[in-house]
């Protein structure tokens, strides 16, 4: 059971990376125009610290925010969902809207966040 649970974790981080990731390429290759995005700007913007670009309705980040928040709502603590909490606040970011700690009840989540 141990390592299913770590298997489904591991999928839900991939999954709601990707998602992170093909919004990043799609705002690199512009709005109107196909992905052209090569394999070492895909490489060079692993980082989402260091892309600043931001899109509110961006069904990507819709479903990557939804992606993370289910995980935290089944892993059993904020250090079992750690990645999942900071890269929620990453998607909070590109969507523009700001990071509302209050929702969160655990010390440690807010900790996360604010990091």
């Amino acid at each position: 059971p141990q390592s299913e649970t770590q298997l489904y974790q591991d999928l839900l981080l991939a999954h709601a990376k990707c998602l992170v990731q093909l919004f990043m390429v799609r705002k690199l290759a512009g709005a109107n125009a196909p992905s052209t995005a090569t394999v070492a700007e895909v490489v060079a913007i692993n980082s989402f610290h260091d892309f600043s670009a931001q899109d509110p309705t961006s069904a990507f980040l819709v479903k990557a925010w939804e992606t993370c928040d289910k995980a935290i709502h089944l892993l059993r603590t904020p250090m079992d969902a750690k990645e999942f909490i900071m890269l929620t606040a990453t998607i909070r970011r590109f969507q523009g809207k700001p990071t509302d700690i209050s929702q969160r009840s655990l010390p440690q989540e807010k900790l996360l966040i604010l990091i």
